[in-house]
């Protein structure tokens, strides 16, 4: 049966793999998704798109918070005729040399003239492309891998204290830690406890848990436990409790 203080200690235990993991499969879903989005916008205007002069009508600069964002509004006459006005986001270093009444060269989709752009080095492009697809593939498996070992280690520390071979143990001291909390990243107070035990063999081993400061508060040195061990590797323990 297993009791909430040991299912807390074991979360606690695997928490950094799981946090950091969880965080590096959505920066790494977030930047393929973006990539895919961005790939298929330059597939379209690579197909579908059509260059052409325009009048630059005016820019403003956005600020939200500490980011700044600068855009230009423009106006260009598509194959047919239609007078279509656009707008696009630009880096600043472009952005400051622009004036209104400046010619540009944008770029409009044919099957869709409402959809336009200014026109961009593709080469470039397609650099930025990769190196966001490279983000998101190696943010992706090291989110997996991170994963991957937290739940084999929560397997195998399962596996020890349901099939590991009992033994009594001593808690040698106890140390107040700051660690993030399970499914959130606020610092909190934790206590790491130590505890020595014997194997069948007689042998000292040490290991240790990490408990809420509610749970240690039951716990002292010179206090004894239980814990079971593997047989096959004694030095790897599972905290049961008193």
């Amino acid at each position: 049966m297993l009791n909430n203080e040991f299912i807390r200690g074991l979360l606690y235990k695997y928490t950094s793999n799981i946090n950091i993991g969880v965080i590096c499969l959505i920066i790494g879903i977030a930047f393929i998704i973006g990539f895919l989005l961005r790939y298929e916008k330059d597939r379209n205007y690579e197909k579908y798109g059509v260059l052409v002069n325009a009048t630059l009508i005016s820019k403003e600069s956005v600020h939200i918070e500490k980011s700044h964002y600068y855009y230009i509004n423009y106006k260009f006459k598509t194959k047919d005729g239609i007078i279509k006005v656009g707008r696009d986001k630009i880096g600043y270093d472009i952005w400051k040399r622009f004036r209104e009444g400046n010619l540009i060269i944008v770029q409009y989709l044919h099957n869709d003239p409402s959809s336009s752009r200014m026109s961009i080095d593709l080469d470039e492009e397609y650099r930025l492309i990769v190196i966001i697809f490279t983000i998101g593939c190696l943010s992706f498996l090291i989110g997996g891998v991170l994963l991957f070992k937290a739940v084999k280690g929560v397997l195998k520390y399962l596996r020890i204290s349901r099939n590991g071979i009992l033994a009594e143990a001593t808690v040698i001291s106890s140390l107040s830690t700051k660690k993030e909390g399970f499914t959130n990243f606020r610092q909190s107070n934790f206590i790491v406890l130590q505890y020595t035990y014997n194997d069948l063999y007689g042998r000292p081993h040490n290991d240790k848990i990490i408990l809420h400061p509610k749970d240690a508060s039951k716990y002292k040195s010179g206090d004894k436990c239980t814990v079971r061990y593997e047989s096959t590797a004694p030095e790897k323990s599972a905290w049961i409790s008193k």
